[in-house]
């Protein structure tokens, strides 16, 4: 086993132990299982429940306290209004890997998913995850592509992408298995794509975006060569190997051969249509528009604080401990107890006269 620093992940330095002989994958464990696949009881088939998209973990730390952590399921809203919709019980059944084997579901309300809180055209929705029953994986807050990072890595078309997420042929009988797609950047573009939820802000990616794979997470990947050689070796000296890539956005739907209306996009729904090969991906900085809004801010918030709360010191009060069921009486002070008893004495005596011999 050797020491091997790993910044596959936004290039932020992590120590793995590793086995000398294995070779480090080009995509880490934390891609393919910050996913889980998304159903809903379809009433077309009965109440069967059917595969209907992707989903991803995302975590989010306050910016002052690390208590304040919190972590989210994220997809492309119109998933959960399908389900919404289409489905007999409103619920959005959310399939994942048990910490052992086989996989569960779990049943979230649609209603209780968040959206943009101005933009109606942002294809996002998410849900505060606060079930501990599982082993699961997230893409950190801090490997989203904002205009800083797409200034520093200096990412611009042909660059690699790849999308992990739900193929409805194969997702796995027993556990989830997902599927990793590879792709290249088309277009970064200030001019709005025009879909069925009006003019939206995005970017285009040259890639099979297939029906289940809305709502799956896009990343992006520094090339090897502007990586450089330079940046192989970190200040610790160890082997850096592999570059970077960051989390570029979600998938939100894809142009189909058969469309006669120029420039109108399909949504990614489970169907057999054929597509152009064009996908278009909502921007990561959209998905954090969602997670930044007030309430979900709120809501770390006040983790945070319950979890400070929490570890503060006990105080020792005497007057809170419960030691005995019967209150406390003070021990009456000597010279009072003496003063009492002559007085006693005084009374009972008051007015006997005295016995003569």
């Amino acid at each position: 086993m050797i020491l091997h620093e790993d910044r596959r992940l936004g290039g932020t330095p992590r120590l793995l132990m590793v086995d000398e002989d294995d070779p480090i994958m080009e995509v880490p464990p934390e891609v393919k299982d910050c996913v889980v696949f998304l159903l809903g009881a379809s009433k077309k088939h009965g109440g069967t429940r059917r595969v209907a998209g992707t989903a991803f973990f995302v975590q989010v730390s306050t910016a002052e306290d690390a208590e304040g952590t919190a972590i989210y399921l994220v997809t492309a809203r119109h998933v959960v209004d399908d389900i919404k919709e289409k489905s007999i019980d409103g619920i959005v059944w959310v399939r994942i890997n048990n910490p052992d084997e086989g996989c569960s579901e779990v049943g979230i309300e649609a209603k209780k998913w968040v959206s943009h809180p101005t933009d109606n055209s942002v294809d996002v929705a998410a849900v505060l995850w606060q079930s501990n029953a599982f082993m699961i994986r997230t893409v950190p807050k801090s490997m989203a592509v904002t205009e800083l990072v797409m200034k520093k890595e200096n990412f611009s078309l042909g660059d690699e992408v790849f999308i992990t997420g739900l193929f409805k042929m194969h997702y796995g009988t027993t556990k989830n298995v997902p599927i990793v797609r590879v792709g290249n950047v088309a277009m970064i573009d200030k001019e709005p794509i025009q879909t069925k939820r009006g003019p939206m802000e995005g970017y285009l990616i040259e890639a099979r975006s297939i029906g289940g794979l809305s709502g799956s997470p896009v990343f992006i990947h520094v090339p090897p060569m502007r990586f450089g050689i330079a940046n192989a070796l970190s200040v610790t000296g160890l082997d850096a190997g592999k570059p970077p890539f960051f989390w570029f956005g979600l998938i939100h739907g894809h142009w189909d051969a058969q469309d006669s209306l120029p420039d109108t996009l399909v949504e990614d729904a489970i169907g057999d249509t054929i597509n152009m090969g064009i996908a278009v991906v909502v921007p990561a900085t959209k998905v954090l528009e969602v997670l930044d809004q007030e309430q979900f801010v709120k809501q770390r918030k006040e983790k945070a604080k319950r979890a400070r709360e929490k570890n503060l010191p006990t105080q020792d009060s005497a007057l809170d401990a419960d030691t005995s069921s019967e209150p406390h009486r003070p021990k009456p002070d000597a010279n009072e107890s003496a003063k009492s008893m002559i007085d006693e004495i005084a009374r009972k005596t008051e007015g006997r006269k005295p016995k003569t011999p």
